[in-house]
């Protein structure tokens, strides 16, 4: 049952159908298709508000690399169009920004230990 921290803005994505994954590092109990994901705003705080439960249906190893603004699936390379999309789907404005969220992580984190958590069919990808 992961618990999982979301920003503000990305509440009103997930009501319309606009993000439908999530990108988190690997855990010590790893993601599991099946499990039910608990998205929370304000996690940590007296604030902190359940907003969706949302079924783990895939789950994707991603490796980012925001100085090369690359992005392999499954260790295949992204087309800047399926990027693009990901970048959409995943809550950003653009690919600049989605990448410049992961300048904060360490490349090792980025290229080893992240997974494409979707509770619906990323189509865009294949």
């Amino acid at each position: 049952m992961p618990l999982l921290p979301i920003m503000h803005e990305f509440v009103p994505m997930i009501e319309s159908g606009r993000k439908f994954h999530t990108i988190r590092k690997e855990r010590k109990h790893p993601f599991k298709v099946g499990q039910s994901l608990f998205l929370y705003t304000d996690s940590r705080t007296p604030r902190a508000k359940f907003q969706f439960e949302k079924p783990l249906n895939y789950i994707y190893r991603v490796s980012v690399d925001p100085e090369l603004l690359t992005v392999l699936l499954e260790g295949n390379p992204m087309s800047m169009r399926q990027i693009k999309d990901l970048a959409w789907h995943d809550g950003f404005d653009d690919h600049f920004a989605f990448f410049r969220f992961f300048e904060r992580y360490s490349l090792d984190i980025c290229k080893t230990d992240l997974r494409l958590l979707c509770w619906e069919f990323p189509s865009y990808l294949f």
